[in-house]
């Protein structure tokens, strides 16, 4: 669940098959905030910070812990140049050899892995077969941010000096998913890798001062070299501060443009910065609660026909688009047979009067604070119809502490499909014991089928079930209505080559100098 700060945006807590609390987005938080028209002097002048040896990334927020269980995009942002796991995903999400040279499947609950030889730690020791022990040991812990998603993990197996087999109490597809969020560090290293990361990766930690952090190449690194001696991650949180950023030149790569902003800078020939959009992980929708008024199949189907999408979208100056479900397209489990409905005020005001034949219907909507123009969209639009709505502001932990006690028949949510999964969605939120599930809301049926699939190994078998699931939620029981998916704007330096990864990150190493 995400909501916006329309300064930070910062993780707030990791749930279930993990998931994220969040902070929401920048981007989105700009795009339903008031746009604000400023002039500004700056000129196109190069902050000289040794170009060719420095990068300088400026990202919406900055790292509070290091700490290599942490789930947060803000911290994981930082450690993924500093850590690396047993495997890892690509840019577009794919799973590649990470410090195991070769994975491989024995059986359906086994797996087997050969330790990449040479690897250094930034501490000289080299990686051994104890360090991934530990390491995952550590993942598991009671108070680890990713102890969830490792729930299926039964042993650790030492086969010979650098082969290793991990077994899992029963099939798991997203397996390998999962193991990529567990970040190696040396053995014995728990009391300090907090504050002093030990990892393999290509960077290590130079500096760290209010959340903005220093890094440096690591000489003894094992893989590719990368083309930066060191690396600024620099946080700016105002949309004053990412302005002057790339007014002033000051940056190499700038994640979450304000919208507005790259509107009117793109194209422009004086302007160094190209900018480019990818869609997030992440997406928006209301969902309702079912002890409530919202409990009637009616109402919520009159919502259901009544809010317009399309129209949603244009209040993200572009940057937003229509979602038809509660995941984002390239999420494995997104149905494309699902399309928007076709807009219907008459028949939803008709299935309100069924509802409440003699008088309106009266109910209130929570949503964070810094969606004021969203909220009022809506209740305007179901003022249309014979629902008339009170808008509740909530900020964020207060709002997310009414939903996790079940206090909310109607409010804002949205979902970071991390794993790239929509089964991590489903078991959070749309399976009747989901930490998120719609209080009162219980399919027995799709309970049931939510445990087959998620050992479920055959991936056509899997994906036909995921898309039947999202039908349901979405258009036969109604559990919510799904509102946007927001597009991550980059400004990238003339001077770079780098390309957008799918989940978001700026990896420092995948960054070349033309």
């Amino acid at each position: 669940m995400y909501y916006n700060d329309p300064m930070v945006r910062r993780g707030l807590k990791i749930v279930s098959v993990f998931f994220f609390i969040l902070v929401f987005i920048f981007v989105t938080g700009k795009l339903f905030a008031p746009a604000r028209t400023e002039q500004f002097l700056y000129l196109f002048k190069k902050v000289d910070q040794s170009a060719e040896e420095t990068l300088v990334i400026g990202l919406s927020s900055g790292i509070n812990s290091f700490d290599p269980t942490t789930g947060t995009v803000a911290n994981r942002q930082v450690l993924l140049n500093i850590y690396e796991g047993i495997v890892f995903v690509d840019r577009n999400l794919e799973i590649q050899p990470g410090l195991a040279v070769t994975v491989g499947s024995v059986d359906d609950v086994t797996w087997e892995f050969r330790l990449r030889p040479g690897v250094l730690f930034h501490n000289g020791n080299t990686l051994t077969l104890d360090d991934v022990s530990a390491s995952l040991a550590y993942a598991r812990r009671d108070d680890s941010g990713i102890k969830n998603i490792l729930d299926t993990i039964d042993t650790f197996e030492k086969v010979t000096d650098d082969i290793f087999r991990i077994k899992t109490t029963s099939p798991d597809p997203l397996f390998l998913q999962k193991l990529a969020r567990v970040l190696v560090f040396p053995k014995n290293a728990e009391s300090i890798i907090g504050k002093e990361p030990v990892g393999t990766g290509p960077y290590t930690l130079k500096t760290v001062r209010e959340g903005n952090v220093v890094l440096e190449r690591y000489p003894e690194y094992w893989g590719i070299t990368p083309s930066f001696k060191s690396v600024w991650l620099e946080t700016l949180s105002s949309r004053r501060e990412r302005q002057n950023s790339l007014f002033q030149n000051s940056v190499d790569l700038l994640v979450d443009v304000p919208p507005e902003l790259s509107l009117e800078l793109e194209g422009r020939e004086d302007v160094p910065y190209v900018f480019e959009t990818l869609p997030s992980l992440e997406g928006a929708f209301l969902l309702f609660g079912f002890n409530g008024i919202m409990g009637d199949h009616r109402l919520r189907s009159a919502i259901y026909l009544t809010l317009d999408r399309t129209e949603i979208a244009r209040l993200g100056f572009g940057f937003v688009r229509p979602s038809t479900q509660f995941v984002s397209p390239g999420i494995h489990g997104f149905n494309p047979g699902i399309v928007l409905p076709k807009i219907d005020t008459e028949r939803a005001a008709s299935l309100v009067k069924e509802v409440s034949p003699l008088d309106r219907v009266s109910g209130a909507l929570d949503v964070p604070l810094g969606f004021e123009a969203l909220g009022t969209f809506i209740q305007e639009s179901l003022a249309d119809i014979g629902i008339d709505l009170e808008v509740r502001l909530h900020e964020p932990q207060i709002l997310e502490e009414k939903i996790k006690k079940h206090e909310s028949d109607f409010h804002f949510f949205g979902w970071r499909s991390e794993l790239a999964d929509a089964g991590e969605f489903f078991d959070a939120v749309v399976k009747s014991s989901g930490e998120y599930a719609p209080p009162g809301y219980r399919n027995e049926d799709l309970d049931a089928r939510l445990d087959a699939v998620r050992f479920e190994n055959d991936p056509v078998k899997r994906l036909q079930e995921l898309r039947d699931i999202m039908r349901v939620a979405v258009t036969e029981d109604i559990i919510g209505i799904p509102l946007f998916t927001p597009q991550i704007l980059y400004a990238i330096s003339k001077d770079i080559i780098w390309t957008p990864r799918v989940d978001g990150y700026v990896i420092a190493q995948e960054v070349r100098r033309r």
